[in-house]
């Protein structure tokens, strides 16, 4: 309309909407609407508010009677969504509240125009009305705004009016408006039922799929009796082939039934509901308007597949989620299924997932990946899963071999990652966890069997280095998968074993073909190398490694000796494979029991072609490789019958002789291995292997010449160290005998020391033949100081020494010892001097043996008890020899003493101590005897300063630290000590002898104890008084004090010792005096006065030029007088005796 004739257009739009409101025929009023109509769109969308039409319309569909008014509202409302579309679109929004209200009037023309309105206005809705209109419509049907009946069943027929939106919109709408009409259908109200069929009735005819339309009658009984139609709904979807494409109605209708059947309880019904899903979206995958139609559906979708295929209890139901999720990332891609595999890998990996969810989960992520591509599966093995180690948990290193193994198994192009995947299996393999093996194990095989073709040369080479690995469980896991391989490359079938017809592992099984076969795709070296690994695991120590290796042995090797005969040189190779570590050493003992069992196997037939084989590894390896030959020549030797050990003596015998000291390549280490080649062959071979290497063996421990690896000999000890090592008890009688032959130079000293080093106990019967070999050898020595000969002696003293220390640290020092002693009994001067010189060896070689034994020697827990048990069979010859007439064996006699005190502490000396005194005892009286004086001291201990050190120790400990008794008998020596020694020997120990002995009288001991020890004083005064000088005050005090003691001995011993010191006195007035003033005391007893008058005698008897003063004298006089004629016999008398010396 032209503007001038605005006013016109108005007053029509006005009394067009009256009669719209007011009219009271149905068709005048809907004609009305269609005049407003077409007036609003002829004025434009701005008179709508310029009039107010959409507040007075409001205002009609308010009213609370008015039929007829809420009648032309609608139809204006109707005719205004047809006439304007989308441009009414922000007022229809706000009359939707109406229109709701108006669906539950009770007048049927209200509810007729009510759903014409709705219908329109769900036909013109744009997306975004779709988004503002819908919520307030799902509310109303679900009823969470409000209770009405009525209104729900209002908002439920709106729902069913969403079916005639715009093709666009319907993908949007539906899906959430299906599932809110099922779940109406579960409504108490039967006029809420009804309405919610009666919309999916609408839904449903409005589906354009051929298929669905024919299912349309089970479809809806599903969702209206989801508990006992959702089965035939399924089994009516599996069983219809369809050929078109799916639209938003069919996916609304099926969505519902699929989410009902993923969640149902049954694993069957979920399977189903699985499969269908599956089916759908591979039908949407072909149109991007299917493909939209479904996206809107994942929400629900989603989670459901995810929970089926992860945590699904049956295996069926996972395997068919998880394809049917693969399904629909393929269809609708990975941006519409949002974080689909992030949370299955983090199902699969997660630490508190079970066993069946992280298979689940790795299931669906392998065909996941798959539907997503090649660059998808290497990005996800690299970055998520592999290398194993970057799985923390044991649980995440299981998922993970999980998803190798699915990937493994649906993975067409899984070549550029085998290695990756293979790496994972054998981390997996080599895992401390039971269940991550187990799962290695299976994705080892899926990948063997899927990829062991194509991969031949990747996969063997891994799994060979594996089958002879640390861990019986990685050894066996892979033995199976190398028999998986190479059934698979030689299109053969395992050959079970079972464990009790392991004693019959050779009767081979396998065809020619299928070893040929083999050997043509990996190749005759490689072949070998094969075959020689499984034939190593077939010895191994576990039963389960032995059988699978046997199975696969019987399944591919159709002839055992000519494949053994073939493998031959790779075995001998195969002992090269130490490398220092004790699994590596592990790897090399089975490798040589591979050669033992050859030659079990084939017989001694083969030891000529192996033994060559060997001594060429022997002379070109390194160090580990010669070990290994040492532990086959082992293996060979110990598998060789005795005769034929015999018959192939010169073969074996200078192989082993070599390997054990032929030249610089024979390291300690390699000797240690051969002396085990030797000691099987011993066993075999018995007396005639020693016959046959010994001499060879003793000629180099005579050779020094460095013969540019080093010196013979220092490598043949050794060898004979290592030899003698285990069968020193059969190989000495042998040995010792040759090694004792004279000369007996340098070098087989050194040897016997070696020998002693390893033989211990076992030499006990020959420490006598040593030592008279010994002495013969020294007694041929010129005499002479100095030189070659003092080296030359030093060296034979010390092999003796050796042997016997060897004899004792095993726990039989008294067998060691009394051979050692027997030699004193000589009458030569030499020989007891050497005899002396041997013992003092034995005592130091002793003690260092003790302190840090030889690598390999024997040392008995009570070898220092036994020891000092029997060493006074030694220690008497040393005391005697004391007194010898030649001063060499006096002097040989000392250094043994010396060392004897070195190899015991004072304590354990102090044990032997009155053993030392009667020895010492008979010692000076054969000595004074010989040389026909009484009194002289001992001619060792007046010479030699050394000497009375050597004794002192012991007698100190005891006298300090013993009990009373000790003390008494220390105190006893002491004297007898001094008495046998001259002045001279005693002055650099007499401060040391008489300080401890004053120390320990003035404590309060025994009666005996005190009187040993004032003994011992007064032969320090006796034999030099001069000595103890700076103890003249100390000595005094001590003998005045003991003249006051009870005992009658200890007063009588006081007295002479106070005789003996009055001469050195220099406070005689003051004794002189003191004896005086006690015996005059009124509580002196009368034996303590008849001591003090007697020592006062002894005292001015042995005054010597001393004169003490007058009135010192005085005093001793009026004593003397005092006493006279007491009562007292004893005190009578000494006072008698004192008087008689002051007259």
């Amino acid at each position: 309309m032209k503007k001038p004739h605005g006013d016109r257009a108005g007053a029509l739009l006005e009394r067009l909407l009256a009669a719209c409101l007011e009219s009271p025929g149905g068709g005048e009023r809907r004609g009305a609407a269609h005049g407003v109509a077409a007036a609003i769109k002829g004025l434009g969308i701005g008179s709508l508010k310029a009039h107010g039409v959409v507040a007075k319309l409001e205002a009609a569909l308010d009213a609370g009677e008015g039929i007829n008014a809420k009648h032309g509202a609608l139809s204006a409302v109707e005719r205004l969504a047809a006439r304007l579309g989308v441009l009414f679109e922000p007022y229809e929004i706000a009359l939707l509240p109406f229109l709701l209200r108006a669906f539950s009037e009770g007048s049927d023309v209200v509810r007729d125009a009510a759903k014409g309105a709705a219908r329109k206005v769900f036909e013109g809705l744009s997306a975004h009305g779709v988004k503002l209109a819908f919520p307030a419509v799902l509310g109303a049907a679900s009823g969470d705004e409000t209770s009405n009946w009525r209104a729900r069943v209002a908002a439920i027929d709106m729902l069913g009016a969403t079916a005639h939106c715009a093709p666009k919109q319907l993908g949007a709408v539906l899906p959430r408006a299906v599932p809110a009409l099922a779940g109406a259908l579960a409504d108490t109200s039967a006029q809420v039922r009804d309405a919610a069929k009666a919309a999916l009735d609408d839904v449903a005819s409005v589906a354009r799929n051929p298929e669905v339309k024919a299912l349309k009658r089970e479809l809806i009984e599903a969702l209206v009796d989801p508990a006992h139609a959702t089965r035939e709904a399924l089994d009516a979807l599996l069983g219809r082939e369809f050929a078109h494409a799916l639209d938003a109605p069919s996916l609304a209708l099926l969505a519902p039934i699929l989410q009902r059947g993923l969640r149902d309880r049954a694993a069957e019904t979920k399977r189903r509901a699985a499969l269908v899903a599956g089916n759908l979206s591979a039908l949407c995958s072909g149109t991007a308007q299917a493909t939209a139609a479904l996206a809107p559906h994942m929400p629900a979708l989603q989670p459901l597949l995810e929970a089926a295929a992860v945590g699904d209890a049956h295996p069926d139901v996972r395997s068919a989620a998880a394809r049917a999720l693969a399904q629909i990332v393929g269809a609708l891609g990975e941006v519409q299924v949002p974080f689909v595999v992030e949370r299955l890998v983090n199902a699969a990996l997660g630490c508190r997932s079970s066993d069946a969810t992280r298979s689940g989960a790795a299931q669906a992520l392998s065909l996941v990946l798959n539907e997503l591509g090649e660059d998808r599966v290497a990005t996800c093995l690299t970055s998520s899963l592999a290398p194993l180690g970057r799985q923390e948990t044991a649980a995440g290193r299981e998922g993970a071999l999980w998803c190798v193994r699915y990937l493994a198994r649906d993975t067409a192009e899984f070549s550029p990652l085998v290695g990756d995947a293979l790496g994972c299996v054998l981390d997996g393999l080599a895992d401390d966890a039971d269940p991550v093996r187990e799962v290695a194990l299976l994705a080892g095989k899926q990948l063997v069997r899927s990829h062991g073709r194509e991969e031949l040369r990747v996969l063997l080479p891994s799994l060979e280095a594996r089958l002879l690995g640390t861990a019986w469980r990685i050894r066996a896991a892979a033995a199976q998968l190398i028999g998986e391989l190479l059934c698979l490359v030689g299109d053969a079938k395992p050959v079970g074993v079972a464990v009790e017809e392991l004693d019959d592992i050779d009767a081979a099984m396998g065809d020619e073909a299928t070893g040929a076969l083999i050997e043509e795709q990996i190749g005759a070296a490689g072949w070998r190398n094969t075959l020689s690994s499984l034939y190593i695991a077939r010895l191994d120590a576990v039963a389960a490694v032995r059988q699978a290796a046997v199975e696969v042995w019987k399944t591919v090797v159709p002839n055992t000796p000519r494949a053994l005969r073939d493998i031959l040189p790779v075995l001998v190779a195969r002992l090269d494979l130490d490398e220092g570590d004790d699994a590596d050493a592990e790897k090399q003992r089975v490798a040589s029991r591979a050669l033992g069992d050859v030659v079990k196997k084939i017989g001694d037939r083969v030891v000529p072609e192996l033994v060559p084989l060997l001594r060429e590894s022997f002379a070109e390896g390194d160090e580990a490789t010669r070990v290994g030959v040492c532990l086959g020549l082992a293996e060979v030797a110990s598998a060789t019958p005795q005769r034929q050990a015999l018959g192939h003596l010169g073969l074996l015998a200078p192989v082993i002789e070599d390997a054990l000291c032929g030249s610089s390549r024979s390291t300690p280490r390699v000797q240690a291995h051969a002396a085990l080649a030797f000691h099987a062959l011993y066993g075999q071979a018995g007396r005639d292997a020693v016959d046959a290497m010994l001499p060879g063996l003793l000629r180099r421990l005579d050779d020094d010449l460095d013969d540019g690896d080093g010196s013979p000999a220092v490598r043949a000890r050794q060898a004979l160290r290592d030899v003698l090592r285990r069968r020193s008890r059969e190989l000495l009688p042998l040995v010792v005998p040759a090694l004792l032959k004279r000369p007996i130079g340098d070098l087989r000293c050194a040897a016997l020391s070696a020998v002693a080093d390893v033989a211990g106990g076992p030499l006990s019967p020959f420490v006598s033949s040593v030592a008279r070999g010994v002495l013969a050898e020294l007694a041929a020595i010129p005499p002479g100081d100095g030189g070659e000969n003092d080296a030359r002696r030093g060296a034979l003293l010390a092999a003796a020494a050796d042997v016997a220390a060897a004899v004792a640290a095993a726990g039989f020092a008294s067998d060691a010892v009394g051979q050692l002693a027997s030699p004193f009994a000589t009458t030569k001067d030499d020989a007891r001097r050497d005899a002396a010189a041997v013992a003092a060896a034995f005592f130091a070689a002793v003690k260092r043996r003790l302190a840090a034994p030889p690598p390999g020697s024997v040392v008995a827990p009570d070898a220092s008890s036994r020891l000092l048990d029997a060493a006074p069979k030694l220690l008497k010859e040393l005391l005697c020899c004391l007194g010898d007439g030649d001063g060499g064996v006096r002097s040989a006699a000392v250094d043994g003493l010396e060392a004897y005190g070195a190899a015991f502490d004072a304590e354990q000396q102090a044990t032997h101590l009155d053993f030392t005194r009667v020895t010492l005892a008979s010692a000076a009286s054969d000595a004074r005897w010989k040389q026909k004086r009484g009194d002289d001291p001992l001619p060792a201990l007046s010479e030699d300063p050394r000497c009375l050190k050597a004794l002192l120790p012991s007698y100190l400990r005891a006298l300090l630290q013993g009990s009373p008794e000790a003390r008494e008998s220390a105190a006893l020596g002491l004297g007898e000590l001094v008495d046998l020694s001259s002045e001279a020997a005693l002055k650099p120990l007499a401060i040391k002898v008489a300080g401890p002995l004053i120390r320990v009288v003035g404590d309060r001991f025994a009666a005996p104890v005190k009187a040993a020890i004032l003994g011992a004083l007064s032969a320090l005064l006796r034999r030099g008084p001069l000595l103890v000088k700076a103890f003249v005050p100390q000595l005094q005090a001590t003998f005045s004090k003991a003249l006051r003691d009870p005992s009658r001995d200890v007063r009588a011993r006081a007295t002479a010792a106070l005789g003996l010191l009055a001469p050195l006195s220099t406070r005689l007035d003051a004794l002189v005096a003191d004896l005086a003033q006690s015996a005059g005391a009124d509580d002196a007893p009368e034996v303590v006065v008849a001591a003090l008058l007697g020592a006062l005698v002894v005292v001015f008897a042995n005054l010597g030029a001393k004169t003490p003063k007058p009135e010192s004298v005085d005093a001793a006089r009026a004593a003397a007088r005092d006493f006279a004629g007491h009562a007292d016999p004893e005190v009578a008398a000494a006072a008698e005796k004192l008087g008689a010396a002051l007259a």
